[in-house]
């Protein structure tokens, strides 16, 4: 079952074009209640209106999340060793 593509059309407008901070807020709010009713998320909204394949965005934003972790946990344990480095030449 397929939401109301153009309330949730017009309702996604005001997000990403409404007047106020809190008109964008509450615009944003009606829009998640919209989408969770069938069972998407915020970020499947503009896919949803596209006319994509939300299914396939979810792979990609996933894929994307988990290509960012490992990089920052790469960047940590970078981090670790160049300390780690430091505190033993100092140590000599």
């Amino acid at each position: 079952m397929m939401p109301d593509v153009e309330r949730l059309r017009k309702v996604w407008a005001l997000v990403e074009r409404g007047g106020s901070a809190g008109e964008c807020a509450a615009a944003r709010e009606r829009a998640r209640v919209i989408a969770e009713r069938y069972g998407y998320v915020l970020d499947d909204i503009p896919v949803l209106l596209a006319g994509g394949d939300v299914y396939k965005a979810r792979e990609i934003r996933e894929r994307q999340q988990r290509e960012r972790e490992a990089r920052r946990r790469e960047a940590e344990q970078a981090s670790a060793r160049k300390a780690a480095l430091k505190a033993h030449r100092q140590a000599l």
